[in-house]
């Protein structure tokens, strides 16, 4: 608190009094309650005067559902907020704490500009991570989705390649 934080009660406080709500949480249940649901984030988001609220993004890193960040930036656009961004991340714990994540992001032009510096602590390209957008909304989690497929099968590879 002494660097400037200030504790709020809810998803909704935090909503109320910032221009960037990040989340990162266990599962797309997790992701609904948070965003959408009472005390919620969007709850928050309209609070806001008109003026405030236009510049608000809500950028949700959860590997969730396509479909659900499709929702969610409906709900947030609607409210009359910037938008919303689903940015699910690769490269592990080791990656976060070397800041060189990949962040696959689905979502607005508009919205990821307004953001990307922030991302980009976390996937700082000069340390080897990366920051894309990769389409409209839910594209970010679809990339995610590829992503694991693509490690899945590498790995049953590896494994069959080794049991001879």
């Amino acid at each position: 608190m002494d660097k400037g934080a200030t504790l709020c009660s809810s998803p909704g406080e935090v909503a109320s009094k910032a221009d960037a709500i990040f989340t990162i949480v266990g599962y797309p249940r997790d992701v609904e309650e948070v965003i959408l649901g009472p005390g919620g984030i969007l709850e928050g988001l309209k609070g806001k005067s008109n003026a405030e609220r236009a510049g608000s993004v809500v950028i949700d890193m959860t590997t969730s559902k396509p479909d659900l960040a499709v929702r969610i930036s409906e709900a947030v656009k609607s409210a009359g907020c910037l938008g919303s961004l689903d940015a699910p991340v690769s490269g592990g714990d080791v990656g976060a704490k070397e800041a060189r994540l990949a962040v696959m992001v689905g979502g607005g032009k508009e919205a990821f500009e307004k953001v990307k510096g922030i991302l980009e602590v976390m996937g700082n390209p000069v340390k080897g991570g990366k920051v894309e957008l990769v389409g409209g909304p839910g594209a970010g989690q679809h990339t995610k989705m590829t992503n694991q497929i693509l490690i899945a099968s590498c790995m049953v590879g590896v494994v069959e390649g080794s049991n001879f």
